[in-house]
C-alpha cells in the first residue's frame, strides 16, 4: 500500500471515529471530543462508556492502548456523513461545524474502503 493509500485508508478510520455517520454534527464532535480527553487522561472506563453498548466488547485495553500511542496535545475535530447510494456507491461528506451545516468537499468512496462504512454487527 503506497503513502496515498495509507492517508486515505486514515481519513476514513477517522471519520468513523468522528461520528460519520451520525446526523448531529454538534454531538459526534462532543463524543469526539470526549474520547480525544479519555486517550490523554488515561481514563479506559470513559474510553468503553463512549461505545454503543452492543459493540462495547470491542471497545478492548489493547485498543484503547493501541489509539494512546497517536495521541497528541493538539487535535482537530471535523464532522463527516456517508451517503449510501442504492447502486452500492458512496459519497463521504465534510461538513461545515455549526448550524446550518454546509458542504466543504465530497468524495467519492473507493471501493476498497466502502466496508469501513458498512453497518457493523455486534
Amino acid at each position: 500500500m503506497n503513502v496515498r493509500h495509507v492517508r486515505v485508508a486514515l481519513l476514513f478510520i477517522f471519520a468513523l471515529i468522528l461520528g460519520s455517520c451520525s446526523n448531529d454534527n454538534d454531538e459526534s464532535i462532543e463524543t469526539a471530543m470526549k474520547l480525544k480527553a479519555s486517550l490523554t487522561f488515561d481514563d479506559f472506563e470513559q474510553f468503553q462508556s463512549l461505545y454503543f453498548e452492543p459493540r462495547r466488547k470491542h471497545a478492548t485495553q489493547e485498543l484503547f492502548d493501541h489509539l494512546k500511542t497517536v495521541n497528541s496535545a493538539g487535535a482537530n475535530f471535523k464532522a463527516y456523513t456517508v451517503i449510501t447510494m442504492d447502486n452500492g456507491e458512496m459519497l463521504l461528506v465534510n461538513l461545515t461545524p455549526g448550524n446550518p451545516f454546509e458542504i466543504q468537499d465530497v468524495m467519492i468512496v473507493p471501493d476498497e474502503f466502502k466496508s469501513l462504512f458498512h453497518d457493523i454487527a455486534p
